[in-house]
């Protein structure tokens, strides 16, 4: 008979909420080629290299404009950091800076299918063809969650406007989660009576 102890599984730590976004340091595109200079494996690049990298990086994965930085997000990076703090694994959610292009993270998870899962960004744009979007991206790339972005939605529009409902039922028609963005702003009444109605719908 199995003791007590032989049955026990160990406790995974996971991080519930990262980003990551391409930078210099980062090491391959996402099509295998280096964006290194050939005999350059170190961070420490010297000014023109690191110069050559970031115009590769900005043409491979361009940021949004006016959600640029110079911080570095790399997932190369973040793997560093995750088994110095002994972190397992991590749902990584797409960063404002690429807003609804999600090739730098849907590169990440193609790359890292074992320690990552990702979070895609709901496009509520008018003209957006935000429901097609979020099934191919879950359909096809593999996204387990949806992140609501209040700032995201038209001006003068809710979230839980029609946009916004179509949205949240096709996530539950496709199994996945839907995360709520309350950064700087307070829970309003109507989002509580919105969340009443979907879980009872």
């Amino acid at each position: 008979m199995a003791s007590i102890r032989e049955k026990v599984v160990p406790i995974k730590k996971i991080d519930s909420h990262l980003h990551v976004w391409a930078s210099p340091e980062e090491n391959h595109a996402s099509d295998g080629s280096s964006l290194r200079e050939e005999n350059d494996e170190s961070c420490a690049f010297e000014l023109s290299q690191r110069e050559s990298c970031i115009e590769k990086l900005a043409k491979e994965y361009p940021y949004f404009p006016g959600q640029e930085t110079t911080l570095i997000g790399s997932s190369d990076d973040l793997l560093k950091s995750m088994e110095e703090a002994g972190v397992d694994g991590a749902l990584i959610v797409q960063p404002i800076n690429y807003m609804f292009d999600h090739s730098y993270v849907t590169s990440v998870l193609q790359k890292h299918p074992d320690k990552f899962l990702g979070c895609f960004l709901a496009d509520p744009s008018d003209g957006g063809n935000g429901i097609a979007k979020l099934e191919h991206l879950v359909t096809k790339e593999g996204y387990k969650a949806m992140r609501f972005n209040p700032y995201l939605w038209p001006p003068n529009e809710k979230m839980n406007n029609e946009i916004g409902r179509k949205l949240f039922a096709k996530a539950g028609e496709l199994g996945i989660a839907v995360g709520f963005m309350c950064f700087k702003v307070q829970i309003e009444p109507y989002m509580i009576f919105f969340f009443q109605e979907k879980c009872v719908e």
